[in-house]
């Protein structure tokens, strides 16, 4: 399916289109609207609606949208989505999502825009581990990882995907850092730190066992947290955690359920 961008169209400014974020519609503290743009619709080219830009001083003002829309985006062979996918059971003192999956299976990303802010070997998660970004126009209401039904408000997210290899092929050394240069050598992906990324983005493919970090299956780690509480877990050195946390750590309430959070992006 193609992506839906949503451009708003200030008449009163000089006419060009900003883009504006990812909600449903819905009127925002500043009286201004956001757009649900993660919709997909199968038909590629250029559509139009009208839509109320803001709020001013007790009258609405009038608006034009455009939405673009780009070229039909198909996912690899055998790709697969995770906000598709049911983790496995979790257990004690783990943080975050395993995803059980063939090596060499390969990983997209399927969810609104995101930042790459890291990606390199990370300890215990193998040849490559991945750090993304997302910022909600407004803060939202996220279950988190306390397993006691409280909840994390924030705009502002990082994810962590673990026990990924940026090539299709095994790269055999002992040193994760060789099979990630070796493997960024070979360009199976497309990104790198400081990039966007879109719907159908190649994240990388599933590592093997052998360099999966403690694994004993292969397997993608997924986690998030509130990116608001950095510099607290970064005190910690929390930000990359995914085993060893207790039931009743503060910690907990740092980070999002994975799960749920990969479906309310999906949806």
């Amino acid at each position: 399916m193609a992506r839906v961008s949503l451009y708003l169209v200030d008449r009163s400014a000089s006419g060009s289109a900003q883009e504006i974020m990812v909600l449903d519609d819905q009127c925002l503290s500043d009286g201004s609207y956001a757009f649900d743009t993660s919709k997909r619709i199968s038909q590629a080219g250029e559509y139009r609606i009208l839509a109320v830009a803001t709020l001013a001083n007790g009258r609405l003002v009038g608006g034009q949208a455009e939405v673009r829309v780009g070229e039909e985006c198909q996912l690899p062979d055998g790709a697969v989505d995770l906000a598709k996918l049911k983790p496995r059971p979790d257990y004690e003192g783990h943080l975050g999502a395993d995803y059980i999956l063939d090596e060499g299976t390969p990983i997209v990303w399927t969810c609104p825009d995101a930042k790459i802010i890291e990606m390199r070997p990370v300890g215990g998660y193998g040849t490559m581990a991945i750090k993304l970004e997302i910022c909600l126009a407004v803060p939202q209401v996220l279950e988190d990882e306390t397993q006691s039904g409280s909840s994390v408000s924030t705009d502002k997210i990082h994810i962590i995907l673990g026990h990924l290899r940026p090539t299709k092929e095994s790269i055999a050394n002992e040193d994760a850092q060789i099979r990630f240069n070796e493997g960024m050598l070979q360009n199976d992906i497309s990104y790198k730190v400081g990039d966007v990324i879109g719907y159908g983005t190649l994240l990388g493919y599933v590592e093997s066992v052998a360099y999966g970090g403690f694994s004993n299956a292969p397997h993608v780690h997924a986690g998030a947290y509130d990116a608001h509480a950095i510099n607290e877990l970064a005190a910690q050195n929390n930000l990359w955690r995914g085993t060893g946390v207790s039931t009743d750590s503060e910690i907990r309430g740092k980070f999002i359920n994975i799960e749920s959070l990969l479906q309310f992006l999906r949806a």
